[in-house]
């Protein structure tokens, strides 16, 4: 009977820690975290707007919004905090429906002397592929102003 319970536990424990792995909807976040941050740095409004879904760059004041959040961002990045990554997805009838997830990047400090936020919600999959990729992104600074692009869309 122990030794029923010991490998039950064991297998348990196995499957726990595999849960814990690095998820594919993780590593595409921290990619696009990756060149959220080079685009911004780079004032690279092109490649930026490249990673919004079609949907967003589709929308009226898209451009706008874009050429609001690249020149609010002010410097070049010296250093940030590791990225937090919340994900999430829904399914239907053993479906995947969606898989989203929202980065968050504290501290991001330029050689400006400018501390920022900047976070993002993102669609890694859905069933519409218009809406695959950054769906709004926001760049908050240490007094609280904020600039963001894009919108969320719902499920």
């Amino acid at each position: 009977m122990r030794k029923i319970f010991v490998s039950l536990a064991l297998i348990y424990c196995l499957v726990f820690m595999v849960g814990c792995n690095e998820s594919q909807d993780d590593k595409t976040a921290k990619v696009y975290c990756d060149n959220v941050l080079i685009f911004l740095q780079n004032s690279d409004e092109e490649n930026l707007k490249q990673l919004f879904c079609k949907e967003v760059q589709n929308s009226n004041d898209f451009e706008k919004e874009i050429k609001a959040v690249v020149g609010f961002f002010d410097g070049k990045i010296i250093s940030h905090d590791k990225y937090s990554i919340s994900e999430g997805d829904s399914w239907t009838d053993g479906e995947c429906d969606q898989s989203h997830a929202s980065p968050i990047i504290f501290n991001v400090l330029t050689d400006t002397d400018k501390i920022y936020i900047v976070s993002f919600f993102m669609y890694t999959e859905h069933k519409d592929e218009s809406k695959i990729g950054i769906t709004s992104l926001s760049i908050t600074d240490e007094n609280g102003d904020k600039k963001s692009a894009g919108y969320f869309i719902e499920y």
